[in-house]
């Protein structure tokens, strides 16, 4: 039997044994995470895979999909995502230190929500939400709709609420110029 990682991470080349699990309160990560995603453009696109090791408990607590693969019937223990290294490591980054998430961007919500989502990460989903409407009024025009767009995709109801309000105060807005611009034509003819 090889070491134990030291690391959170270890790449897929070091060995893909199974690492064992002595108790449900093991004091090492008894989930295997592998990462698959693409690296490249166009032709010379390749499949990558990065391999992770988590606790199980944690995991479960924060995704209904990793939830559900441990309460089925095989009791997975290797869950597979379609998501990057950089995304993964900061949508867990936010959701194990509250200090991150408390200085998380609204570029950082747009790069990690689709993971949140996919995956059922239901606190990361709230935090996201949070996010923006905090940060919603600091943002310009095309942020605003951006936002907008995001927050219907992916659910976020405080959000989308926030987003559709402004749009509409907007277009209001909008609507009022118009008018009155009409009206001063008239004026002038």
């Amino acid at each position: 039997m090889s070491a134990r990682p030291t690391k959170r991470t270890r790449d897929s080349e070091a060995g893909d044994e199974e690492r064992p699990r002595k108790t449900l309160c093991s004091s090492e990560p008894d989930t295997r995470i592998i990462l698959k995603y693409f690296e490249g453009e166009g032709d010379k696109k390749q499949e990558k895979q990065k391999e992770y090791w988590l606790y199980s408990q944690k995991l479960s607590s924060w995704s209904e999909v990793v939830d559900n693969a441990h309460n089925s019937e095989t009791k997975e223990k290797v869950i597979e995502f379609q998501v990057t290294p950089e995304v993964f490591d900061l949508a867990l980054n936010f959701l194990e230190d509250p200090t991150a998430a408390r200085t998380m961007t609204v570029n950082e919500v747009f790069q990690v929500v689709g993971f949140y989502h996919k995956y059922l990460f239901t606190s990361g989903l709230k935090l996201c939400d949070h996010v923006l409407v905090a940060e919603f009024k600091k943002l310009g025009w095309d942020d605003q709709l951006k936002v907008a767009v995001v927050a219907h995709k992916y659910h976020l109801d405080e959000g989308e609420k926030l987003s559709i309000r402004r749009i509409r105060l907007m277009l209001k807005a909008l609507s009022l110029i118009h008018i009155w611009r009409c009206r001063r034509i008239e004026r002038c003819r």
